[in-house]
């Protein structure tokens, strides 16, 4: 590998590192980062963060999800102990 091509794909990188670490400091996993470098290593690296970023959002919003399921059930849990009569539907 010449000079140049090594010093260019060593310019990427710290790009792509950049990117990834702006992300997880400013925690945006929405966020993803660049995908148009001329270094296919690069580029491959990059697709996979952004993908793995993807599986990190998911999993984040699937814990939110069940966080929120889990208080809702909590108040409806106390607010029937409450008022036990409240759970009982009327025709």
């Amino acid at each position: 590998m010449n000079g140049a091509v090594e010093m260019e794909r060593d310019r990427e990188c710290r790009l792509l590192l950049n990117d990834l670490n702006d992300i997880l400091s400013e925690q945006c996993l929405e966020q993803r980062v660049r995908c148009r470098y001329l270094n296919d290593p690069v580029q491959e690296l990059a697709e996979c963060i952004n993908q793995l970023l993807d599986i990190c959002e998911r999993a984040v919003t699937m814990t939110l999800d069940i966080e929120n399921d889990y208080r809702t059930m909590r108040a409806e849990l106390q607010s029937n102990i409450r008022n036990p009569l409240s759970c009982i539907k009327t025709s």
